[in-house]
């Protein structure tokens, strides 16, 4: 089957979606797909030599359009990037070979409203695979105002391409229900969470991990935070969580990642003087399971109103490294149901910086409590979230054109 895939980023990109996709796209190439990529030639943190226009990697032919390679220093460099690859992408997508689907991500927000041009001009069936939902992200965080012509237009583009696409994937069954709600058949849908690489992520003695010993972190309890910071996400609580323990010489916090927040928390560790924070750039893929496993727990946050709209997909991560979640949200979301109905970590109310910061230091005292959840996490994921499962439930979607069986 012939397979066009398009999105900004992809291998050896360190974003997690480009991870995410490169598993997909070099299991389908595995499978004997004809798989094509169209990414850019530049980083998700910008800079750096650009990658190579084309290449074939693992099976799958890569075509990178070029784009500034500004990164995410703000909104206008950020604009920038995704605005010249739409163009490059879609121009691509528009007068490259036949294809038998065409994959469209949610990044560029506005990309997947291409998706119905397409299918009317070269009669090409799409999947859209939503990471994230636009507009709505802009609208909650502020960069769109609700029910301005800028929000009602790209709402109605958004419901347009989801409406005529053969499936929608989404991540949860909070997503599911905002897809509902934009006019899309539940038979449309197909839920497939995010995933891992559960054989290369595994749980690591704090004695054995060598980056907890470059980190010169010793006996220390680690509070970690691994991923992008972005809009969704919400630090002021565990930043003031951060402050009250300030005290306890045996409790650290370290943020390992990158993202349009990331100049917040560094200079609110700057401003109140959090001597014990580490603030870290993304490791490497190989690198990730020092990295993951260098926490004793892991903070997962979601900004009121973001519910269904993204995932916290970084959960599936730390139940790999069988870490337990401190999760702060609310208690509707995607991760928090699942922990209330499978165990794996703690839910914290976004607000209760008192209970954040007692958890957190009762965990430091007793270390039993935090070890068992995530012993609880990693028999769940190998369950439920392993990335076999997903990879089974994405061939079924995009080349069987079915839903996931109750076995995926």
């Amino acid at each position: 089957m012939r397979i066009r895939i398009l999105h900004t980023f992809f291998h050896p990109d360190k974003s997690s979606v480009a991870q995410l996709l490169s598993d997909v796209a070099f299991s389908l190439g595995a499978d004997g797909h004809d798989v094509e990529v169209i990414a850019t030639r530049g980083h998700y943190e910008g800079g750096g030599d650009t990658l190579s226009g084309r290449e074939t990697i693992g099976g799958v032919r890569i075509t990178r359009v070029w784009s500034p390679n500004l990164g995410k220093r703000n909104f206008l460099a950020r604009g920038a990037d995704l605005g010249t690859y739409a163009v490059g992408g879609a121009g691509h997508a528009l007068f490259g070979a036949p294809t038998d689907k065409l994959v469209v991500l949610t990044n560029p927000p506005l990309l997947a409203s291409i998706a119905p041009v397409l299918q009317r001009l070269r009669n090409e069936p799409y999947v859209v695979v939503m990471m994230d939902l636009y507009p709505h992200i802009a609208i909650r965080g502020g960069m769109l105002r609700e029910g301005g012509i800028p929000a009602r237009l790209a709402n109605a583009l958004t419901g347009h391409a989801l409406r005529r696409a053969e499936r929608v994937v989404v991540l949860g069954r909070c997503m599911a229900r905002e897809v509902t709600a934009l006019g899309v058949s539940n038979e449309r849908i197909a839920i497939i969470q995010n995933w891992v690489d559960d054989e290369a992520i595994r749980p690591i003695p704090r004695d054995e991990n060598a980056l907890r010993q470059e980190l010169k972190l010793g006996d220390a309890f680690v509070v970690m935070y691994s991923g992008n910071m972005g809009l969704g996400h919400l630090f002021e609580d565990i930043l003031s969580a951060a402050q009250r323990l300030k005290h306890r010489k045996d409790i650290r916090f370290v943020f390992v990642g990158g993202g349009m927040r990331r100049p917040e928390v560094a200079e609110a560790r700057e401003r109140q003087g959090l001597d014990n924070l580490l603030l870290l750039d993304y490791v490497p893929r190989d690198k990730l399971r020092f990295s993951l496993t260098l926490g004793d727990a892991h903070f997962v946050s979601l900004r009121h109103g973001f519910e269904g709209l993204m995932v916290p997909s970084k959960a599936y991560g730390v139940m790999a490294a069988g870490r337990p979640l401190i999760y702060q949200g609310s208690p509707e979301g995607e991760i928090a149901v699942m922990l209330r109905e499978e165990g794996g970590g703690v839910v914290i109310r976004p607000g209760d910086v008192l209970g954040l910061a007692n958890l957190i230091a009762s965990w430091a005292d007793d270390r039993r409590a935090p070890a068992a959840h995530g012993r609880r996490g990693r028999a769940i994921l190998d369950a439920t979230y392993s990335k076999a499962r997903a990879m089974r439930a994405y061939e079924r979607v995009l080349v069987q054109g079915k839903l996931p069986s109750k076995e995926e």
